[in-house]
């Protein structure tokens, strides 16, 4: 069942649940359902988690308090799940842990394709659903 804000890309058959990006060409910025704003350079990737058996790519988001999405609780987590997702290639170079999860880009290149930029990674996978949950406090 899809609902009135579930959206699709325009000839690219990716399915987006609870969440609006800025642009077609990147999920970096989004707006949730309930209107709030999540900028993903405002928080902290804390984990990357491929599920190959199950084509799923998550991506896990830490938010300090005063950087939480609006209307949400203070420190909230953000979860990007990405279904039918496969790895195509994942960098990673030694670099400063400090900022390792400092989030650079997150593209939406097609068909399908999208590129996750942190500070020592670069991921790239392919996915045809993303679907947002938020919880807080992280």
């Amino acid at each position: 069942m899809r609902g009135d804000n579930d959206r699709t890309w325009s000839g690219d058959g990716v399915e987006l649940v609870g969440l609006r990006p800025f642009t077609v060409d990147n999920v970096y910025e989004f707006v949730l359902d309930n209107g709030s704003l999540v900028h993903l350079h405002d928080g902290d990737c804390t984990q990357v988690s491929y599920q190959p058996t199950e084509q799923t790519m998550t991506l896990t988001f830490d938010f300090d308090p005063q950087w939480s999405p609006q209307s949400h609780p203070a420190g909230c987590r953000v979860w990007l799940v990405f279904g039918g997702a496969t790895l195509i290639q994942w960098e990673h170079e030694d670099g400063p842990s400090e900022y390792a999860g400092q989030c650079g880009d997150l593209g939406h290149h097609r068909p399908r394709v999208f590129s996750l930029e942190l500070v020592n990674d670069r991921v790239f996978f392919t996915a045809t659903r993303v679907t947002v949950f938020v919880e807080g406090p992280a």
